[in-house]
């Protein structure tokens, strides 16, 4: 075990590069010596040889002062780590020998490392056939991320490092995907696969999966669409025709092949093993203590008509003190009006007792010279962005659970602005 394992350094490195002891930020000084520190965390626990160092930080630029240039950036390092360090001890976290230095760290400390543990428990759930307990490791991985990974650091090092974690996190999510098409969750999934296979169109796994959920939730027509964009691009891009998983897929919704229908699951909350309707309640309660603690989640609910949906969420999320909760349900109207859905179940009304939700609702009726502000030249998208600024708002006065019935039905604006939601749960008190 390392010699630092019990000291409380952590480095994160799934975002912009940080450090912490205990509860308080270490800062790590100019870029050079984060760009230093970033080769160090990435090898904790492994000598990193000083020609090592200055290839990953300053690659074929290097000035003939390097050298000294690694003493000051480490020695800068050591005084951050341990400000209690005299400088006649030993380094304890930051050492070196003569096979170079070595940062030490405990086997939880990196945020990198906890997400590949994650990610090979779901690989050993999938293997076992659990895409249940899959899900929930691969939502614990994609959860330690905070943005864009190393953002911000120099060198090539970090910028290679930047591109292998991006292509993890990826891969990350496409085995999600797959977990819940398992689940039956393709409903839910789908507005999210689109967003991914439209930042990544050359990746002809995400066009399968959301060929699959678009064709399990009854959009056959939009997934033989999927199939006709991802051959012009593969082949206006490349000059290459899809490959034989995308064709013969494909080839099977033609067909409607039976083997591609949803598997039976009477009722699914996506993320939790549930075996009855008080597994189903207990596990909605503890959702709910969740969000009051400052915690957001999105559910998906899902099961025949008459089964006991309604019911189910009317007795396991009732009004009650520490959050607010607003609901609506949609029906087959719906998808002829824009946002209608949304803006029903955030109580949208100009004649709303809070001023906050009168002045949207008189933004989106075009009643303030706010709207001329929204940027987006399509109104509707300006009125999503607005909503969403309101959500934070309430989000920041009061835990929030929202909830939508039948969201089957919505207009496609409601679900845009669902499926921003879903993404904002992770950083907000959001329960939806």
């Amino acid at each position: 075990m390392p010699r630092d394992a019990d000291s409380g350094l952590r480095v994160g490195v799934l975002g912009p590069l940080r450090a912490w002891r205990g509860a308080a930020e270490i800062g790590l000084g100019p870029a050079r010596q984060r760009a230093v520190f970033a080769v160090l965390a990435v090898n904790a626990g492994r000598p990193v040889p000083r020609a090592e160092l200055i290839a990953g930080v300053w690659g074929d630029a290097a000035p003939a002062s390097v050298e000294g240039s690694v003493h000051t950036y480490v020695s800068g390092l050591r005084r951050a780590l341990e400000p209690d360090r005299s400088r006649w001890s030993a380094a304890s976290v930051l050492v070196s020998d003569p096979a170079g230095y070595s940062l030490l760290l405990a086997e939880d400390a990196l945020d990198a490392a906890r997400f590949e543990r994650h990610r090979e428990h779901a690989r050993r759930h999938l293997d076992g056939g659990d895409p249940r307990a899959a899900v929930e490791e691969l939502d614990a991985a994609l959860a330690l991320w905070q943005g864009e990974a190393l953002s911000g650091v120099p060198g090539g090092f970090a910028e290679r490092h930047r591109e292998y974690l991006a292509e993890l996190r990826l891969d990350t999510l496409e085995r999600r995907a797959e977990a819940v098409l398992a689940l039956g969750g393709h409903l839910d999934l789908a507005p999210e696969l689109a967003v991914l296979a439209g930042e990544h169109p050359l990746r002809e796994s995400l066009r399968e999966s959301l060929m699959l959920a678009l064709y399990r939730s009854g959009r056959h027509a939009e997934a033989l669409d999927v199939f006709r964009d991802a051959r012009a691009t593969l082949v206006e891009e490349l000059g290459v025709e899809p490959g034989p998983a995308l064709q013969q897929l494909h080839q099977r919704i033609l067909a409607q092949d039976p083997g591609l229908d949803a598997p039976a699951a009477p009722v699914v909350v996506t993320g939790h093993r549930l075996f009855g309707r008080e597994a189903e309640t207990r596990t909605l309660a503890a959702l709910v203590a969740d969000v009051r603690a400052g915690r957001g989640r999105a559910v998906w609910i899902e099961g025949e008509a008459g089964i006991g949906k309604s019911e189910l969420l009317a007795g396991s999320l009732p009004d009650g003190p520490g959050y607010q909760r607003l609901s609506a349900a949609a029906d087959e109207l719906s998808t002829r009006f824009p946002l209608q859905v949304i803006l029903e179940c955030l109580a949208i009304d100009v004649h709303s007792a809070d001023p906050r939700r009168a002045r949207v609702a008189q933004e989106l009726a075009g009643e303030s010279p706010v709207r001329r502000s929204w940027g987006p030249a399509d109104p509707v998208l300006g009125a999503v962005d607005r909503l969403l600024a309101l959500v934070d708002e309430l989000c920041a006065h009061s835990p929030q659970v929202l909830v939508i019935d039948d969201l089957q039905w919505a207009d496609e604006a409601s679900v845009l602005v669902w499926h921003r939601l879903c993404a904002a749960t992770r950083q907000l008190p959001l329960l939806l």
